[in-house]
């Protein structure tokens, strides 16, 4: 937890050896939306701290003081850890896509590369 934290106020420019009160404040005049890709595996590698660590983004994202915004990317919607995640986002707004397809795949990259 200490290093996303200081990742995250190295990129806002602030003291990342402060308490978390002092960041938070500084926080507060700062806008930040942080996407989180893969954000399942933090459950399945960090156990207790991740709940710990993710509960924290939750409550900078409800307080209205904070710009802050999260946004959480998982390919599982349907595990522990997804539930995880829902029970300590209270119940998050949620998109689910369907997945690619190899047809689908070979299609982007014709557009983006061409055919050749």
């Amino acid at each position: 937890m200490k290093f996303m934290l200081k990742k995250i106020a190295a990129s806002l420019e602030i003291d990342h050896d402060s308490k978390l009160s002092t960041f938070e404040r500084d926080m507060k005049k700062k806008v930040l939306v942080l996407v989180l890709d893969e954000v399942d595996m933090m459950f399945k590698n960090h156990g207790g701290i991740a709940d710990t660590w993710f509960r924290t983004l939750v409550d900078w994202a409800e307080d209205k003081e904070l710009c802050f915004s999260m946004i959480g990317i998982s390919n599982c919607v349907n595990d522990n850890n997804a539930t995880r995640i829902r029970e300590l986002g209270h119940s998050p707004r949620e998109l689910v896509f369907s997945a690619y397809k190899e047809e689908d795949i070979l299609a982007i990259l014709e557009q983006r590369l061409g055919k050749n």
